[in-house]
């Protein structure tokens, strides 16, 4: 499998949609999902800023996949100031 099908995957991922693993081996033909979203993973998550999340289908069937963004928290900054100027 070349790159460009990763890069389709994070592109289409980054939207906000989800991927089943039927739906990733349609639409991208990719033959082998978890090596192809383990390679996902790892690109994805480098910087520690958004995260890749796989949930089980209900049918039992393969994964759903997504991402979800992380916000990352400074330990120096006094929570109780960031409340105040929220409220």
């Amino acid at each position: 499998m070349n790159n460009s099908k990763t890069r389709q995957i994070i592109r289409f991922l980054g939207t906000g949609k989800d991927l089943t693993t039927s739906q990733i081996q349609t639409q991208f033909g990719i033959s082998n999902v978890s090596s192809t979203m383990s390679r996902v993973r790892k690109i994805v998550e480098q910087y520690g800023n958004w995260r890749m999340v796989n949930t089980p289908l209900k049918n039992g069937n393969g994964q759903r996949y997504s991402f979800k963004r992380v916000i990352l928290a400074n330990p120096m900054v006094d929570v109780a100031q960031v409340q105040s100027a929220l409220a």
